[in-house]
């Protein structure tokens, strides 16, 4: 079988839990990186959370100062696009 070497972004609803548990028991996923749970809120004492090549953060892992400063420029343009309509 394949081995794969590392999961990560991937949205939650595209990923079988137990798939996921059974890949990175066997050896076959390297780990696994997500900035959301199966379940909100997660389990604390959820089984996934053994493994040591797992990352998953609450949903704000894509939230830092260039985000925002993103976001803000990208807001402003629109507004100003919408205003000149």
């Amino acid at each position: 079988m394949q081995r794969f070497p590392f999961g990560k972004y991937c949205p939650r609803g595209l990923l079988d839990y137990e798939a996921v548990s059974y890949y990175l028991e066997s050896g076959h996923l390297g780990g696994l990186g997500i900035d959301v749970a199966w379940t909100e809120p997660f389990d604390p004492d959820d089984p996934i959370l053994k493994f040591s090549n797992v990352l998953i953060t609450p949903h704000v892992a894509g939230v830092t100062e260039y985000s925002y400063r993103s976001m803000s420029k990208r807001k402003t343009q629109i507004e100003l696009r919408i205003k000149e309509e």
